[in-house]
């Protein structure tokens, strides 16, 4: 009997995931194929264009005896949902992965559970967009239903600044570049904003203070790891400067922790997750008040679980992999109270032509450990927003603030990448 596992990338499986007794099949977007044998990934491949058309997913696996359904990111929760639920396989069932995934679903619940997250309207139009503005006061947030890493993404300040985003084109279909964002075409996060006949979000802006990080992998409601971290800046304005995803770790007994993973466990009850593993974006108000963004049932991405690993000994990605297939995660062991912090270093549009070695990367001053995330050749065209990283630095100060020395580290590693813009094509406009 069969594994099917549903990837967007084949780093996601060739650096994660542990042998799996039995066959092994990929379900993977169209058009990735040559990625995932220069690889090394030899098992059968099927191919869908779209994550959301459902025929063409029953289609791709037919015939294929299949006993347990794993998705390694975002785009495939949903499609292995509705596989599991068609196929009668065990695991995350439909109603649940849209209720991750749907963020107009989410939110339905989340609030009618009495947990704190921003107002918002679901329209089809611009000019709808435009009045549910008006409704729920500008500054408001556009959103696609279904996304990740703030792509499609935009704070929108006023009718009139709707008006000059929709002329210079930020909500049309971005044009797919570089490998990643190649992987992330059968998503459709790259298509237009009205594209979507479910229509989009138009979201209450939040006045953030400090936005939050917080993964958590249970076990038959048990905690086997739980992460909490800070970003540097709250994600949605580092995005608008053309910045990465940066972290910083919260204690785990600090107020703020307790906050954040307190507002994240009642997300997990609203959704009825017992086994599994979470990520959810929580802001603190100039009010004090704890909202919750968005919750997802996957780890994390960016350098969170290279952070987890660090700090843990156990990288969330793999814990995540543990529980999906009924195995022991791995063992976790104390955390450290010393802040760590995750610098990133931003992809630039166009081809890379030259990468510093970790050694070099690591021997910058307050870094601890590296990780290269690009290769010569790879291109890039500044669709992937907040996961678009050349590489992280792992960086710790001991005698000044960090903030300082994660400035340093991440102007000092950028000067050792090098790229090739001549091929490059439009990025989103931000």
């Amino acid at each position: 009997m069969v594994t099917l596992i549903a990837s967007t990338r084949p780093k996601l499986v060739v650096d994660y995931l542990k042998p799996i007794d039995g066959p092994v099949q990929y379900l993977i977007p169209a058009g990735t194929e040559s990625i995932w044998r220069s690889a090394g990934i030899t098992a059968p491949l099927r191919t869908v264009d779209s994550w959301t058309d459902f025929n063409a997913l029953v289609a791709a696996v037919s015939g294929i005896p299949i006993t347990r359904i794993l998705a390694t990111d975002e785009s495939t929760i949903a499609a292995a949902g509705f596989l599991r639920s068609i196929l009668d396989v065990p695991g995350q069932k439909w109603e649940q992965a849209l209720a991750f995934t749907d963020k107009a679903v989410m939110k339905r619940r989340l609030r009618d559970a009495g947990i704190a997250v921003a107002r918002w309207s679901v329209v089809h139009t611009f000019a709808e967009a435009a009045r549910a503005g008006d409704e729920l006061t500008w500054p408001v947030v556009f959103k696609p239903r279904r996304g990740q890493s703030t792509i499609g993404t935009t704070r929108v300040e006023s009718v009139e600044h709707l008006s000059h985003l929709i002329a210079t084109g930020r909500f049309d279909a971005h044009t797919v570049v570089g490998d990643l964002e190649l992987a992330q075409q059968a998503s459709g996060v790259f298509e237009a904003l009205t594209a979507s006949v479910d229509g989009f979000l138009v979201e209450e802006c939040v006045d953030v203070a400090v936005e939050y990080t917080c993964d958590i992998a249970v076990r038959s409601e048990q905690s086997v790891l739980v992460l909490t971290t800070q970003y540097l800046s709250p994600l949605l304005d580092a995005v608008g400067r053309g910045e990465v995803a940066e972290f910083i770790t919260v204690p785990c007994d600090s107020p703020e922790a307790v906050a954040v993973q307190l507002i994240t466990r009642r997300a997990m009850a609203a959704l009825e997750l017992t086994t599994g593993q979470v990520h959810c974006e929580v802001f603190r108000t100039k009010t004090g008040e704890y909202v919750l963004g968005e919750i997802g049932a996957r780890a994390g991405g960016a350098a969170l679980p290279a952070l987890s690993a660090l700090l843990f000994g156990a990288n969330t990605i793999e814990v995540g992999f543990d529980l999906a297939l009924g195995r022991p995660p791995a063992a976790v062991h104390e955390g450290t109270a010393t802040p760590i912090a995750a610098v990133g270093v931003p992809m630039k549009c166009g081809r890379v032509t030259h990468v510093p070695t970790l050694a070099q990367l690591e021997a910058l001053p307050g870094v601890i450990r590296a990780e290269i995330r690009t290769r010569i050749g790879q291109r890039s065209g500044g669709g992937l927003a907040a996961a678009d990283a050349a590489a992280y630095l792992f960086v710790t100060a001991e005698h000044e603030p960090i903030e300082p020395v994660m400035d340093r580290a991440r102007a000092a590693a950028a000067e050792l990448f090098a790229f090739d813009d001549s091929e490059r094509e439009p990025a989103m406009v931000r």
